[in-house]
């Protein structure tokens, strides 16, 4: 990689900023001592870009940057327009963090970066280790869409018998830079409702608003009859259960506020507390825009294939999963949820991966903001009780 000589002004257009993902792996190193819990499916890493130079090669790029790995149950996932980020207050040592310092090249006609660096950490039995290794990212590029997914691995430079190996590690992060919304909007063949029925949102809150600052929980309900077959969820009979529960992350918010990308996971228990690492299996990637006519959020949404085996094989496909979320005008003691919204397949019946419409209405652990305007609840008569003003 030295082969190529490096010019002296800094290629700020091409800094990737802060990338968020989760990586599998490294369990010898990697293991969070502090917390004795059964492990997550995934865990959360950020890539960091500090610099990125011009070569003498066309398209050719240095880059520094930092690799950080958080093993950590305990943290609180932030948000801000541009993008989501990852803190923590407690002490690093608590926080089983590996942060890696890389340097290397980046292909911005292949998307391919290539980087050395090390770290060190401290094994079970107190004794120091320098980490030497090799990072390789794929699809890293100045643009993306619902579709693209950078995935890579960081393998140790040493030798299986050295004791500052390592097992390779697999990466899987969701691109932010010059993300373009590429499914058309609306909500084909969803439940028409009234838009008189739903709150519509005022100029000072956008759909971001409502919906950033943590995780947004659902309760799912399946139509009647439904237990684990096939035709009942968007993972079919493959993940063996009916799963009771819904969480969206938000992963980016467009500039003007009507967007969002969102990882969708589908899980198996209601509680979830500040563990931000989601099972990639029963995840889905998507992207919503408010629309102001029928006063709800419409949703298109693909599958994760092959993230089992490990996250640098994952792939994104079949985009026929829509959902829906829209804010009840009208509350009663019947009807509690301040957010619903249903799920549902864009393909026929008889199409392998069909499944039937799934409602789903917000839980008490949800924390958007949800105090709109017009908002009014009614006795089980449908006599008004109380009008509840935006605050």
């Amino acid at each position: 990689m030295n082969r190529h000589q490096v010019m002296k002004s800094s290629i700020t257009c091409l800094y990737f900023g802060r990338q968020n993902g989760y990586f599998s792996g490294g369990d010898n190193v990697l293991s969070n001592r502090s917390v004795m819990y059964y492990p997550p499916e995934s865990k959360a890493v950020v890539f960091e870009t500090h610099h990125v130079y011009a070569t003498d090669v066309e398209d050719v790029f240095k880059v520094e940057g930092n690799l950080i790995f958080k093993t950590s149950y305990y943290y609180e996932q932030s948000f801000n327009r541009g993008g989501s980020f990852i803190s923590s207050s407690s002490d690093s040592r608590d926080r089983g963090i590996l942060d890696f310092d890389f340097h290397g090249f980046w292909s911005r006609t292949t998307g391919k970066l290539c980087m050395v660096g090390s770290s060190y950490t401290y094994s079970d039995e107190g004794k120091l280790l320098q980490l030497e290794a090799v990072l390789k990212i794929n699809n890293l590029k100045s643009s993306s869409n619902i579709s693209t997914l950078v995935t890579g691995t960081i393998a140790s430079l040493k030798s299986a018998n050295d004791p500052n190996y390592f097992e390779k590690i697999s990466l899987l992060m969701f691109p932010q830079v010059n993300y373009g919304y590429t499914i058309s909007q609306g909500c084909p063949l969803g439940t028409d409702v009234q838009p008189k029925l739903s709150l519509s949102l005022s100029r000072t809150r956008t759909i971001c608003d409502m919906l950033s600052g943590g995780e947004n929980a659902f309760e799912l309900e399946y139509a009647s009859g439904c237990d684990s077959s096939k035709s009942c969820s968007p993972f079919g009979d493959n993940i063996g259960y009916l799963p009771p529960v819904m969480s969206l992350s938000t992963i980016q918010c467009s500039a003007d506020g009507l967007s969002l990308r969102f990882l969708i996971e589908f899980r198996n228990n209601s509680y979830r507390g500040y563990y931000i690492c989601p099972n990639i299996i029963t995840s889905l990637i998507g992207e919503g825009t408010w629309d102001a006519k029928s006063n709800r959020l419409c949703i298109a949404a693909c599958r994760i294939y092959d993230a089992s085996s490990s996250l640098e094989t994952s792939r994104v496909r079949d985009c026929t999963t829509r959902l829906s979320l829209r804010f009840p005008a009208v509350l009663s003691i019947r009807r509690t949820g301040t957010v619903v919204g249903e799920i549902w397949s864009l393909k026929k019946r008889n199409e392998a991966g069909f499944f039937d419409r799934i409602e789903f209405r917000n839980t008490g652990h949800y924390s958007g903001k949800i105090q709109l305007q017009g908002l009014k609840y009614e006795d089980g008569q449908g006599e008004e009780i109380l009008s509840k003003e935006e605050s």
